[in-house]
């Protein structure tokens, strides 16, 4: 029995020895694919971040364009009715040589 006794502590050793090298190999590749992920993470944040910007960025753009409308939009109505003065202006003053 002592025999028997002594092949399964051997083999018991040998298969804690296999596991711990697998578990130690397979512990090894998560910490790299934790590491990976980490930076792709890192990465993803800053496109984020800078896609928040431009965003942002966009948006004031088209804020200031569309105030920038409702400014050219004031302007034209001003001169036409600058335009519609200056022709009635310019009616009258041909009625005027007219009569003469």
């Amino acid at each position: 029995m002592t025999g028997l006794s002594v092949f399964a502590a051997v083999v018991a050793t040998i298969l804690c020895a296999l596991v711990k090298g697998y578990t130690g190999s397979v512990f090894a590749q998560l910490r790299l694919e934790a590491g990976r992920l980490k930076e792709e993470e890192a990465r993803s944040r800053q496109e984020f971040d800078r896609a928040e910007i431009l965003l942002e960025s966009a948006e004031a753009l088209n804020d200031q364009a569309g105030f920038d409308g409702e400014k050219l939009q004031r302007e034209l109505d001003d001169l036409a009715k600058q335009i519609k003065s200056i022709e009635a202006d310019l009616g009258g003053s041909e009625e005027a040589k007219e009569e003469d």
